[in-house]
């Protein structure tokens, strides 16, 4: 399972390794899209009016910003939002499980090289483009074609490289000049405005995924890219073949902003601020950011009480810079019995960094060498359940990554049993730290439930109970006409179970 969909990671090779041609229609005709996820209500009248303090904009917003607010299912608006520039509000209430908008892509990319980056590329190589690369070299490239597309990443808010990490305006100043050497010479364009739109491409763009959430490509949705960020965001982006879906999770109210996560919500606070400022170079005050001593968020970095009967959790939020630290010092209490455990002294600081880099080891490999991928994940997961808790964000990476290779290896030295065992035990451990109508967290009941009704040719009451309540989810963030929905009323249907 991925880690996030937002740009984030490089995705695996498609079935040819080739590259896609443009989707045809960008913004999909009321009939066309209301045939797709869900039976969404027509678009709204091309004339509806922007609020007042927004009237101006209406001749400056780049085209295909302006269709995307006509064509939405709900009248959207965009405001200006204090401390976050402009966003979108809707003007009229909308309910849980229902679409706002759906729009197509025209700068999608299929990733031919695992993990892509011009960084593994050695002097003599073929010139490889990160995804992101590859739609930026692709929109300029094709002007004429992308105009609109070229005229909204033009007009987005001005990239201040001062803010960027340098190892990150390293890479963006490598992107740029490989881009520039793959330009005919009347492409050219200056390294700076190269640079900026380099820049504003890859802050507002979209990891395109499949239905359970796998990314395999790069997308620039200028209007969905107005969403802005929350850790307890009130909308999902879903993406559906050519098609990428805006969906509330939760009901949202008539003038309320909507909002998504650009990032891994099973990350502790310091991992999501360090990713958010990094990539999108901003720090997010958001209600689950501003108040850490939230359930949720102390299980992400949740330690095992180093007394031997004691069952309570000690939380110690690491960075990822504290956790590769050589004076890793962090030292917290027990929330329970109030013993301290000082990772130093008791041996945790080197397990934890090993665990750390084993990992990231073990995701390298699973493009590679699946099985040894899943060994080392394995070994990583049973290692960190010595001294974290199930929900630590470690371990619900390396679980992840584990059944992910485990699912591969389904038909060969896997049981099916297996498989479903474990990803019921994420379904537990991620529902205790992720919203509960996180799209991730669904695909990952659905999941265990497509394992289940893989095992059986009848199902007990709670086997049942697990089944429904897997469909429940993936129809409230993908909706009953989404192939996971039905893949799981084929799959009853074989059992002879009642439908929900």
């Amino acid at each position: 399972m991925p880690r996030n969909y937002r740009q984030r990671p490089e995705p695996p090779p498609d079935s040819n390794g080739s590259l896609e041609s443009d989707s045809g229609t960008l913004y999909p005709t009321p009939s066309v899209a209301s045939a797709s996820v869900d039976k969404f209500p027509e678009s709204k009248a091309a004339n509806t009016a922007l609020p007042k303090n927004d009237q101006s904009r209406r001749n400056t917003d780049p085209e295909c910003i302006t269709q995307f607010l006509q064509n939405a299912y709900v009248d959207l608006y965009l405001q200006s939002i204090p401390g976050k520039g402009r966003g979108l509000r809707t003007k009229a209430p909308i309910a849980a499980g229902s679409g706002a908008a759906t729009v197509g892509d025209s700068l999608l990319r299929y990733n031919n090289v695992p993990n892509a980056s011009v960084f593994d590329i050695a002097p003599g190589a073929p010139h490889i483009l990160p995804t992101w690369g590859r739609a930026l070299h692709r929109l300029i490239s094709n002007p004429a074609q992308h105009a609109s597309m070229m005229h909204a990443a033009q007009t987005m808010p001005e990239f201040d490289a001062s803010k960027v990490p340098l190892d990150e305006v390293q890479q963006y100043g490598q992107v740029v000049a490989l881009t520039q050497s793959l330009l005919p010479n009347h492409q050219q364009l200056p390294p700076r405005q190269l640079f900026t739109m380099a820049a504003k491409l890859r802050i507002n763009s979209f990891g395109w995924a499949d239905a359970e959430q796998v990314p395999f490509g790069c997308s620039f949705l200028p209007g969905l890219a107005l969403l802005n960020h929350d850790c307890n965001p009130n909308c999902a982006v879903v993406f559906e073949q050519r098609k990428a879906h805006l969906r509330a999770l939760q009901p949202v109210e008539a003038g309320a902003e909507l909002t998504i996560s650009y990032i891994d919500l099973t990350l502790p606070q310091p991992w999501r601020q360090q990713e958010l400022h990094s990539i999108y170079q901003f720090r997010c005050a958001c209600s689950v950011c501003s108040n850490p001593q939230l359930a949720t968020e102390l299980q992400k970095h949740a330690f095992r009480c180093a007394q031997k009967d004691c069952t309570g959790t000690v939380p110690i939020a690491l960075s990822e810079a504290n956790l590769l630290s050589s004076e890793m010092t962090a030292r917290e209490v027990c929330l329970d019995c109030g013993t301290q455990l000082n990772l130093a002294s008791q041996g945790l600081q080197h397990q934890l960094r090993k665990a750390y880099t084993d990992l990231r080891a073990a995701h390298d490999l699973q493009f590679k060498d699946v099985e040894q991928a899943r060994i080392k994940a394995q070994h990583v997961s049973e290692q960190l359940r010595r001294f974290v808790w199930p929900t630590h964000h470690l371990q619900v990476d390396a679980t992840q990554l584990w059944q992910t290779t485990m699912l591969l290896l389904l038909n060969g030295s896997t049981p099916p049993i297996q498989a479903a065992q474990l990803a019921l035990q994420l379904c537990h451990h991620m529902g205790q730290v992720l919203p509960p109508s996180s799209p991730i967290l669904a695909v990952q009941h659905y999941t265990a439930a497509k394992l289940i009704l893989a095992t059986r040719t009848t199902l007990t009451a709670d086997e049942r109970l697990k089944v429904t309540k897997a469909m429940r989810f993936v129809q409230l963030t993908q909706g009953i006409n989404s192939p996971l929905y039905t893949s799981l009323e084929d799959d009853l249907r074989a059992c002879a179970m009642e439908l929900p």
